[in-house]
């Protein structure tokens, strides 16, 4: 009897393991940058929160391009590559793609209008330029919420003229682009370090009335250049500054930070939809929507601003 039940194991196991590596579903997510950057922690938790409530079986593997930190031509070029490799051969069933080099690099050149589905995620601003077939490409659109806050801050400005200090890179420019859509006459610098950043910042304390700030990364990866600007802007600020991410709270006056988890679920959530039979064409693009307030205590002193108590009860403040 022993013997009769150890043949069915045997026989059952392999049909056991087939059927559940069927069931199972591949999706790759794709991050442009690195895995400490705090915006691709922020969209890896969210896709992870929605695969892991997901009644179905989904393998999930992940890999970094790392082109913030390595931003040459040829290096994003070979990391498009070595991506594509690996989809080669983990041959996903739905690919989520986050921010703009991997949309550049790696989706229009190798995979645009494929029979692949790809779902990005972290675009800044607008996709239009990739041109991507809507056959098998959708996402969400990264936005930033300055025009709210532009008008939030425009009382305690002694002026409406407005500037723009970012990195010299793809999605600062786009960031930049997307702000001209509701003020044309923005005068932006971009730079390549943190001693241009601190010539140009003072350049706008003299010769603008509010300060639109970027992410300024790579550069505010690293948390001693965070305090050495927190640091440097606390004895040199003379206009009100406003931000659209977390990272740069700690030298912002008011931050409206876009939420990554919330890229990330979109993303699982769409991937998830389209691998129970949904098509890409039918999906619609959309645009985030959530927001978390930061309010620094130290440069409203500075400034001498005092906000309403609305806002200050709904804001995170940075000491």
């Amino acid at each position: 009897m022993k013997q009769i039940y150890f043949m069915c194991m045997i026989l059952f196991i392999p049909f056991y393991l087939f059927a559940n590596s069927q069931d199972k579903k591949r999706v790759l997510f794709i991050d442009s940058y690195n895995k400490e950057f705090l915006w691709s922690k922020g969209i890896e938790r969210g896709i992870k929160t929605v695969k892991n409530n997901s009644s179905l079986l989904i393998d999930l593997k992940i890999i970094h391009m790392d082109t913030k930190r390595n931003p040459s031509e040829l290096f994003k070029k070979r990391a498009a590559i070595k991506a594509k490799e690996v989809i080669e051969s983990f041959k996903p069933d739905v690919v989520i793609a986050c921010d703009d080099n991997a949309a550049k690099y790696l989706i229009v050149p190798y995979y645009n209008n494929s029979t692949l589905p790809f779902v990005f995620c972290g675009i800044n601003g607008s996709a239009k330029e990739y041109k991507f077939s809507r056959n098998n490409v959708t996402g969400i659109i990264e936005v930033e919420f300055i025009e709210g806050l532009v008008n939030t801050i425009k009382k305690y400005a002694k002026g409406n003229n407005l500037a723009y200090l970012g990195s010299n890179n793809v999605s600062d420019k786009k960031e930049f682009l997307a702000h001209t859509e509701f003020e044309k006459n923005i005068e932006a610098r971009f730079v390549s370090n943190v001693e241009e950043w601190k010539k140009k910042y003072l350049y706008f304390q003299k010769n603008a009335d509010i300060l639109i700030l970027s992410s300024f990364t790579p550069y505010t990866f690293k948390k001693e250049v965070r305090n050495e600007l927190a640091s440097f802007v606390k004895k040199n600020t003379l206009i009100p500054s406003v931000a659209g991410l977390s990272l740069v709270s700690g030298f912002t006056l008011l931050t409206f930070a876009k939420k990554p988890e919330e890229q990330g679920e979109w993303a699982m959530k769409t991937a998830i939809r389209i691998l129970k039979g949904e098509k890409t064409k039918d999906i619609a693009y959309v645009k985030n929507k959530k927001a978390e307030i930061y309010i620094n205590a130290a440069l409203m002193k500075e400034l001498n601003i005092h906000f309403p108590f609305e806002l200050l009860e709904n804001a995170n403040i940075v000491h």
